[in-house]
C-alpha cells in the first residue's frame, strides 16, 4: 500500500524531459529538463558555465555538462537515519513526520579523488511551497567503497523536524564546476519521496506507587528522552501524577512468597497492581476511543518492592510488565536514561540505562510489539526478525548520543552486540521492522482523531477482573487491541434479549497468565451501551459452571 522508490534520473539532452533507468516511471515523469547549455545538445563539450539544470518537484538542481571525467564519481546509495536505519530505495521504509532526519549519503569514486566542491540535499515542503538547500558534510577525499561501520567516511545532513512532513521531495545532488558528461551525471543525482506516519505527540502519565515508606520515582526528562531516542513518534509530554498504594501490596492478603520478608511480591500480585495501575490511568484519562491513542500510564514501583519469577519457571524478578496493545505498562523507578561514561555504542557495555531501556521495551508492547525472538521464551512477534535481533544489514541511530552503529559489527568474543529492543538480549535497540510497526499502530490512532473520530467515547466495554475470591465488573471505555479468545462467557440481559458474550483476555507478554483471575474483556452489545443499570448478567467459567452473577446497579 506504500509505495517508496528512489529515481535515477538521466540528463537526455536530445528531449525536454529526463529519463533513465534505476526508478519506476512515474517517479521519473516527476523530473524535467529546464535549461541546457547552448550549441549542439548531445555534445559532451559544451562549456561548464552554462550548466544544466533538472527539476525535482519544486527543487531546481544545476548539473555542469562538460567531457567525460572518467573518476567513476557516483551516489551508492543513500538512507535515513531515524531511529533505525532504512535504505531510501526500499519500498517499506517509513519515515515519522515532525521527527528529525539524519541522511546518510555515501559518495564514492576512484581512489584519490577529492570530494566535489558542491554537495547538497535539495528538500521541497509541500507546506510551505519551498525549497531549501543543505551542505552535505563529509570528507574531503572521497572513498572507493562503502564502510557500514562507521558515519566519518559517508556524507550527512541534518533535516529539521519541521521538514519532515508527508509529500516531502529530497533532491541529493553531486556536481562541480568543471563538469563532466550527461552520463557520468546521471549517477550523482538521486531523488526520493519518502513514505511519511503521522507523527505522534504523546502523552505518559507516570504514576508513583507506595509501598511502606517509600514510593516511586521517575525522572520525566529520562522518561521522556528514552522514549523519543527509540520510539516512532514525535514527542512526549510527561505528566507525574499523584502517588497510588495498590491494594496489591498489602502485606496480609496471602500472597507473599517469602514469610517474613516484606516487599516480596510474586506475578499475582503483579497482575493485581497492573489492574490497579489500569484503573487509575482510566480515571485520570477519563473519556477515550480507543487505547491506541489515549494516553499511557507508567506505574512505577519503588526500590524496596520485588516482584519474583519463580512462579514463571525463572529464578530473577520482573521488572517490568505491560499489555500488548494498551495504555497501562509498569517498572522499576528511573533516574537517568544514560550511562555517561560509556563514550562509544561499540563499548562491551550498553550506553542506555537498563531501567530506561525497561521503560522503553515496555512502551513498545503498548506499541502493540510483542516479544522478539532473542533470549525470550513464550510467544514471537511475527513482525521482528527471526533471529531477534535489528536485521543482518541493519543499523541503528542514536540522536542523543550521535551514535551510529551497525549489526555486522561484532564485539571481541566475535559474538552479535546488537539485538532487538523487544527481545532480552543485551544493548537492545530498535529494529527497522519494529519501529516502522510501532509508528504505524500508533500513527493509526492519530490519524482517526484528525479527521474526526467516527466513534463517540462511551464505556463500551466491560472489565472482570478475580482477586481473593472477589470478581470486580466495570464497564471502561477501551480495551487492548491485542487479546485471545477464552472459553468464558458473560451471559446478559439486553433491552434487546440475551446475549452470550465471550471473554477475551489481554496479552501480558512479559508475564504469562498463570491464573484464571483475569482481567478480561467484554464488548458490549450497543443495546446495553449507556443502559447499564438496568442489565443483569452471569459470568460463566469453561466449563459452564456459574462463577458469580449481578445486576448493573454493581457496575461502575
Amino acid at each position: 500500500m506504500r509505495s517508496h522508490q528512489l529515481s535515477l534520473i538521466c540528463l537526455c539532452l536530445l528531449s525536454l524531459a529526463a529519463c533513465g533507468g534505476g526508478g519506476s516511471s512515474d517517479r521519473v515523469a516527476d523530473t524535467e529538463l529546464i535549461s541546457s547549455s547552448p550549441g549542439n545538445p548531445s555534445s559532451t563539450n559544451q562549456s561548464p558555465s552554462n550548466p544544466t539544470q533538472i527539476r525535482s518537484g519544486e527543487c531546481r538542481v544545476s548539473q555542469t555538462i562538460a567531457e567525460a571525467r572518467n573518476d567513476n564519481l557516483r551516489i551508492d546509495s543513500v538512507r535515513y537515519l531515524q531511529v533505525v536505519e532504512q535504505d531510501a530505495t526500499n519500498s517499506n521504509a517509513l519515515l515519522v513526520s515532525n521527527k528529525p532526519l539524519r541522511l546518510r549519503v555515501d559518495i564514492l569514486a576512484n581512489a584519490g579523488t577529492l570530494a566535489p566542491t558542491s554537495r547538497t540535499a535539495h528538500v521541497y515542503s509541500p507546506s510551505t511551497r519551498t525549497c531549501q538547500t543543505f551542505l552535505l558534510n563529509g570528507p574531503n577525499e572521497l572513498p572507493s567503497q562503502v564502510d557500514n561501520t562507521r558515519l566519518d567516511k559517508a556524507f550527512i545532513v541534518d533535516l529539521p523536524a519541521s521538514l519532515v512532513q508527508s509529500g516531502l521531495t529530497i533532491t541529493v545532488a553531486v556536481d562541480d564546476n568543471q563538469g563532466r558528461s550527461s552520463a557520468e551525471a546521471a549517477r550523482t543525482i538521486r531523488v526520493m519521496r519518502p513514505d511519511v506516519a503521522i507523527g505522534v505527540d504523546e502523552t505518559i502519565r507516570i504514576i508513583p506507587l507506595r509501598y511502606k515508606e517509600q514510593v516511586g520515582y521517575a525522572t520525566p526528562s529520562a522518561i521522556k528522552s528514552i522514549i523519543e531516542r527509540t520510539a516512532g513518534i514525535s514527542s512526549v509530554r510527561v505528566i507525574t501524577e499523584n502517588e497510588i498504594s495498590p491494594e496489591a501490596f498489602t502485606d496480609n492478603n496471602g500472597f507473599l512468597i517469602f514469610s517474613g520478608t516484606p516487599g516480596e511480591f510474586n506475578s499475582t500480585q503483579l497482575g493485581r497492581a497492573l489492574d490497579e495501575v489500569d484503573a487509575e490511568c482510566d480515571r485520570l484519562n477519563g473519556p477515550q476511543t480507543s487505547a491506541r491513542s489515549s494516553p499511557k500510564c507508567l506505574g512505577v514501583f519503588p526500590d524496596n518492592v520485588r516482584f519474583s519469577s519463580s512462579s514463571l519457571g525463572g529464578s530473577g524478578e520482573i521488572v517490568g510488565v505491560a499489555y500488548v496493545g494498551g495504555k497501562s505498562m509498569m517498572a522499576q523507578s528511573v533516574s537517568a536514561s544514560d550511562d555517561p561514561s560509556i563514550s562509544s555504542p561499540y563499548a562491551a557495555l550498553h550506553w542506555l540505562n537498563f531501567r530506561a531501556v525497561t521503560v522503553a521495551h515496555e512502551y513498545g508492547h503498548l506499541l502493540n510489539l510483542n516479544h522478539a525472538a532473542c533470549g525470550t521464551s513464550g510467544s514471537r512477534d511475527g513482525k521482528s526478525y527471526g533471529d531477534g535481533r535489528i536485521g543482518s544489514n541493519g543499523a541503528g541511530y542514536d540522536s542523543a548520543r550521535d551514535f551510529y552503529f551497525s549489526a555486522s559489527q561484532r564485539n571481541s568474543a566475535g559474538a552479535l552486540q546488537f539485538g532487538d529492543l523487544m527481545s532480552y538480549c543485551q544493548k537492545e535497540w530498535p529494529s527497522d521492522l519494529g519501529y516502522r510497526a510501532g509508528a504505524v499502530y500508533r500513527s493509526a490512532g492519530a490519524s482517526s482523531r484528525q479527521v474526526g473520530a467516527r466513534e463517540t467515547a462511551s464505556k463500551r466495554w466491560l472489565k472482570i477482573t478475580g482477586f481473593d475470591g472477589q470478581w470486580a465488573v466495570r464497564a471502561v471505555y477501551t480495551a487492548p487491541s491485542s487479546m485471545e479468545a477464552t472459553a468464558m462467557q458473560l451471559r446478559m440481559s439486553a433491552a434487546d434479549g440475551q446475549h452470550e458474550l465471550a471473554l477475551q483476555r489481554p496479552l501480558i507478554a512479559d508475564m504469562p497468565l498463570v491464573s484464571a483471575n483475569g482481567p478480561y474483556y467484554v464488548e458490549l452489545p450497543a443495546s446495553a451501551i449507556g443502559v447499564l443499570p438496568a442489565i443483569s448478567w452471569q459470568l460463566l467459567g469453561s466449563a459452564g459452571q456459574l462463577i458469580t452473577s449481578g445486576l448493573g446497579e454493581l457496575l461502575n
